[in-house]
Order: structure tokens, then sequence, then C-alpha cells
């Protein structure tokens, strides 16, 4: 199934925020400045069919700047359109067909329906179907080693020297199996003696036991015997109990017989008579102190001296507001020259005007002064009242706090009231009562306690001395035979947990000589497929069927240029020329022009091999490094070329600045920074 690129559609791709390309089949040149983005385009084409721009990754080519991008190829499969779409911000893709069922929407489906339509992995297409600049001119020419890199990656050889490498890594990560056949015998001794000592210890334990079991009556009778006092021990506690019972009575006689008399007072009762005393002198001098007050308060009210009334002196300035008022009228009545409440007409003279202006100052003077003094007067009648509210206020506090005292002490006055040196005399007597009482409960206590103490040695069983030590040393030898019981005990224990991890140890070590066996296998498989694999024997075990295919395109596309000679790739992957007669010989002996045709022929080759259904093939930059002889001859060459590519509804793309090549291309793209316009 033939694939053609139909349409590209870009979307903020690198430089590009939005551009389409169309193509048909032909050779179209792809021109413009450096930098205008020609390569970014045969990257697009590239990223759109592989997945990813060679290099790199999806984001990388998103615009600066941009939220969203894409790059969306249209393919032309035999009429059927397909639309393969690879989103740059989110790195999903995408492949739709009338020829599909369903969407591919994963990367690795997408890819792996594209191979198997071009008939080449699109992951290999940039060295297949993508030529790089300069190829056109040195495929030929050069070295040995690259062009081996070069063909082994086109072959996909490449593969299997990766394979080797992950066969050398596998083989690293292998260790070789170590002989433990020594350890594993020392380790069944080992078991062995263990086991002996085992069937020994239980020996001694039995018998151990058995001894213990027959000493245990015996041991009971000697453990009740120890706890028995001996008579000696026994007499010395009762002597000490009745010395101490005789103490103790000897002192409870002497405290009984203590002379002190017991007042019956209180420590409470002592100190409340003592507060009472404190609390009725306090209220006498308060009392004196309150009637002092009261007597000073009455003195300063008897002092104080009522102001005069100020009723006369409000009818004066009454009486002068009226002479004023009168005069302000009069003098209003004889500037109008009438009266406006009568009409009737009143001249004056200037010299009535000015005596009525100078009554009428004279007796707002005498206004102002009577009410200043006015004012004068009722302040202090202000000050006598507020005196006197004052001084009455005073008093009735005085008397209130009068009757409070007097009434505190005759609540006193039944009260049993201390000085402080009776009340210092009392505590004392009190403290000696206290302390006799705190010594005569101890005394009492003790006298239990001796009489306890002399009943426990009267009731208490005695055994003689010697008894008692024979029933010591019994528990003594008892108790070693259990701490040695418990010895052989742990003993045996850390016996049977030695025997456990020599066991599992060699459970171990046997289960690792089975595996090391299967190791060893491995390890003989993976040697002999490193040398299968290794990149000496590559050209010749695996490429004999690809070279021949090579060189059977290779004559195919030679016919085309009708050259008298024939070029063709042997074993070892160098190029050889045969002539009439002469065969086997280098490629130096071709001149430019031929050399630039046997590329152009094993280009042609390696694409109809590689990628026979991928109807696309881009040179890049073709003329680079070429001077004016190489480029006219390349201009021939590609003349040729494309026009038999063409003939097989191929699409050859070209990007190039170079105006010599333009009569070879039949549609030009020509691009700018700012925009792609198509040119016929």
């Amino acid at each position: 199934m033939r694939v053609k690129p139909r349409k590209l559609v870009l979307r903020n791709f690198c430089q590009f925020k939005q551009k389409t390309l169309e193509f048909a089949p032909g050779t179209i040149g792809l021109t413009g400045p450096n930098g205008a983005g020609k390569t970014n385009l045969v990257r697009a084409i590239y990223t759109a069919m592989a997945g990813e721009p060679p290099g790199g990754h999806l984001k990388d080519m998103l615009r600066w700047g941009a939220d969203f991008g894409y790059v969306e190829l249209t393919l032309d499969c035999d009429g059927q359109p397909v639309v393969v779409k690879r989103d740059l911000k989110r790195g999903s893709h995408s492949l739709e067909s009338p020829l599909l069922a369903h969407q591919l929407t994963k990367k690795e489906t997408v890819n792996e329906w594209l191979s198997k339509t071009t008939g080449s992995d699109v992951g290999r297409l940039d060295s297949v179907a993508f030529v790089p600049q300069g190829m056109m001119t040195r495929l030929l020419t050069m070295r040995h080693m690259e062009r081996s890199r070069l063909f082994c990656g086109m072959f996909g050889l490449d593969r299997a020297e990766k394979l080797s490498q992950a066969l050398l890594k596998a083989r690293g990560a292998l260790q070789a199996p170590r002989d433990r056949s020594k350890e594993l015998i020392d380790i069944k001794e080992s078991v062995k003696q263990l086991e002996e000592a085992r069937k020994t210890l239980d020996a001694d334990l039995a018998a151990l036991r058995a001894s213990m079991a027959q000493w245990n009556d015996i041991y009971e009778q000697a453990r009740r015997d120890s706890v028995k006092e001996t008579s000696e021990a026994a007499e010395a506690r009762m002597k000490a109990a009745l010395e101490e019972l005789t103490l103790v009575t000897g002192r409870l006689a002497e405290l009984a017989g203590d002379g002190s008399a017991d007042s019956g007072d209180t420590r409470r009762s002592v100190e409340q008579a003592f507060m009472a005393g404190r609390e009725k002198a306090r209220l006498s001098a308060r009392f004196r102190e309150l009637e002092l007050e009261a007597g000073r308060i009455a003195a300063e009210i008897a002092a104080a001296t009522a102001p005069v009334s100020t009723e006369g002196l409000d009818d004066q300035v009454v009486a002068c507001r009226n002479r004023v008022n009168d005069t302000m009228r009069a003098l209003a009545v004889r500037s109008k020259g009438r009266c406006d409440a009568c009409g009737a007409e009143y001249p004056a003279t200037e010299a009535e005007m000015q005596r009525l202006k100078d009554s009428l100052l004279q007796s707002q003077q005498e206004l102002g002064q009577l009410v200043s003094k006015q004012k004068a007067e009722e302040r202090a009648l202000a000050d006598y009242r507020g005196l006197m509210t004052s001084l009455n206020c005073r008093m009735v506090s005085v008397r209130t706090a009068l009757d409070d005292t007097a009434s505190s002490l005759k609540k006193l006055e039944g009260a049993a009231v201390l000085t402080e040196e009776e009340y210092t005399k009392k505590l004392g007597e009190i403290d000696r009562r206290e302390a006799r009482a705190v010594e005569v409960a101890s005394l009492n206590g003790r006298r239990k306690l001796a009489e306890t103490a002399l009943a426990e040695a009267e009731a208490s069983p005695t055994v003689p001395e010697d008894t008692r030590r024979k029933a010591l040393d019994v528990i003594a030898a008892y108790e070693d035979a259990k701490s040695r019981l418990s010895e052989m005990e742990r003993i045996r224990l850390e016996n049977e947990t030695r025997r456990a991890i020599l066991s599992e140890s060699m459970s171990r070590i046997e289960a690792e000589n089975a595996a090391g066996l299967k190791v060893a296998s491995t390890l003989a498989v993976l040697d002999r497929a490193r040398e299968v694999l290794h990149q000496d024997a590559l050209p010749r075990l695996a490429t004999g069927s690809l070279v021949d295919r090579f060189n059977r395109n290779m004559t195919e596309y030679e016919s085309v240029f009708g050259y008298g000679f024939s070029c063709r790739l042997n074993r070892d992957l160098d190029f050889e020329v045969d002539f009439p007669g002469r065969k086997g010989l280098s490629v130096d002996v071709l001149s430019g022009g031929e050399q630039m045709a046997a590329s152009a022929a094993a280009l042609m080759a390696l694409h109809g091999m590689l990628a026979p259904d991928f109807g696309m093939l881009v040179l890049d930059e073709p003329t680079y490094g070429l001077d004016k002889d190489a480029l006219a001859a390349l201009s021939r060459v590609l003349e040729t070329a494309c026009g038999h590519l063409k003939s097989q509804g191929m699409i050859v793309l070209i990007p190039t600045h170079e105006e010599a090549l333009f009569p070879v291309f039949d549609d030009i793209i020509s691009i700018n920074k700012e925009e792609v316009e198509y040119v016929n």
C-alpha cells in the first residue's frame, strides 16, 4: 500500500504559529533565507510520521509562549485519507482513516500501523526517506567505519549491537557459581556432632531430674525448718520486748503524775478572745476620732456667713433694662421722623438726638454694672449653698459612722477579751498540753508493739541451732541442682538453635548449588549469543540477504542514468565499481558526476528497499559544499532521478536556497519568516 503525504497543518510548531502546506507528486523545492524554517518543516513531516522529532521530544517543538500546538499530516493510502495528529503540549497521538474501524490513540499503535503500511520502521525514516545535507555526494566516499554505522542503522543491525550490549550487561550481572561442596560436608559433620551432644545432654538431664524428684520431700522439710527461729534468738526477742515495755510504762506513769492543770481553753477560743480585745481597742479609738470630726464640722457650719439677698438688685436690673429699651425706641422714632404705630410726626434736632444717644450709652453702662454685680452675688450664694450641702453631708456620714461604731462596741461588751501578754501565756499552756498528748499517743503505740512482740516471741516455734544449719545446707544443695538443671536446659536450647541454623544453611547451599548449575548453563548460552552478535561478525552473518537486495535495486536505478559502469555494495559494506573488462575497482576511479549519479542510485535503492511504500523522499540541502561544476553535475543528476521518481508517483522534497536547482522543481514553496507562499 503506497503512502503519500498530501497535506501538512502546523499550529504553534517552532516559529510557525499557523501554517498549511499541500504536496503533489513531483519535485518540490522548499526555498527561503536562513532561519525561515525550511528544516523545521522537514522536522514537522518526520515528527508526524515518527511521533517525535529527531533527537528530541514533542514539547521541545512547541512555539515559545503558546499553550497548545500540534502537527497534523494527511496521507493518501491508495486513495483513502489517513490523518495523523501529534499534540505537542499534551504528548498525545491519534490516527483516523476510513480504513480503520476506530481511531488509534496510542503512540505505539499509531507507529505500528504506519510502519506496517509504509513497509519501514517509522523510527528509522530519518536515515532512509530523509537524507541529511551532504549525503548526496558523500555516501560513496565516506570512510568505512562511518558507512558501516550508517548501513547498520539503516538495516536495523544496530539493534543487534544493542542486544549484544544488553547480553554483556546480563553476563556481568550473573556471577559464576562457587563450588561449596567442602563447606556442605563441614556443615553436615557439625550437624552430626550437635546431634550426638544433644543425646548426651538429654541423658544427663533425665538423671538430674530423677535425682531432684527424690530430694523434693527432704527439701520441703528443710525449707520449713529454715524459717523457724532458734531458741537463743527467741529468748533475745522476748528480753528486748520486756525492756521496751518497762520503759514505756514508766514514762506513761510520769506523764500521768504531771501536776499541770488543764484550763479547758482551746487554741481557737484563745485566738478569738485576743482578736476581740484588739477589735474593741480599735473601735474605741475610732469612736473618739469620729466625735472630734463631728465637732469640727459643727464649728465650720457655725462659722459660715450667708450672703446678702439679690431681690432688690433684680428690681434695679429690670428698671435699668426698661430705660434702655425706651431710649432705643425714642431714638428709632426720631431717626425716622414719625411713629410706625400711630403715624404721628416727630421731627428731631441734632442736639436732641445726641442727648438720647448719651442717655442710652449711660443706661447701657449702668445695666452692665448691675448685671455683673447680680452675677457675682449669685455666684456667692451658690458657693454658700454648696459649702453648706457638703458640710451637712459630712455631718450625716460622721453621725452614721458614730452609730455603727457604738453598736459594734455594745456587741463586744459581754465578750471575753485578752491582752497580748495573756494571749502569749495561754498559747504556751496549750502547746505544752498538745505536746504531752502527742507523746502519750506515741508511748501507747510503742507499748502495743512491745506487747505484740512479746506474745509472738512466746508463741514462736523454735528448733535447735544444728538442725536449722543442716536445713540451710540442704536448701543450698537443692538450689545448686536447680541452677545446674537450668544451665543444661539453656545449653540444650542453644544446641537446638545452632543445629536448626546449620540445617537451614545446608538447605540453602544445596539450593544454591542447584541454581549454580542453571547459571552456568545460562552463562554458556549468553557467551555463545555474544559470539554470534559480535560487531566483527555482523556484516557477514546478518547483511548477506540485505546487501543482495540492495544491489538488485541499485542495478535497477543505475539503468536510469545510463552510465557505462555498475556500482555494488560488497559484504564488508564497501562500494565497488565494475567496468566492462575490469571489476572490483574503487569508487575513486569515478568522476564527480559519476559519483553523484551512483550516490543518487544508492539512495533511491535504499528508499525502495527499506521504505518501499512511503511515497516521499526528502533531500536536505544537496548542494552543501559544492563548487560550480559539481553544482551543474548535481543539477543534471537530480533532473534525471526526480523525473524517474515522479513517474512512479513519488514526492521529492528538496529544501535549498540554491537557485541553480529551480529548473528541476515542478513546484516551489517559498518560505519567509512571516508567511509561506506557493510559486508555480
